[in-house]
């Protein structure tokens, strides 16, 4: 990392990348408990 760069650039990249952080585990966890709920479903219910 470059020691000059701007406090307030370090910050807008600190924001985006904790943005785009919570972004993806939110896309990641949310589809993996559908699925999971999915399974279980399917497992206590056998016949559609």
């Amino acid at each position: 990392m470059l020691v000059s760069l701007k406090s307030s650039y370090q910050y807008n990249f600190v924001l985006l990348f904790l943005t785009v952080a919570f972004l993806g585990a939110l896309v990641g966890t949310v589809p993996g408990a559908y699925l999971e709920l999915a399974k279980r479903s399917r497992m206590s219910n056998p016949h559609p």
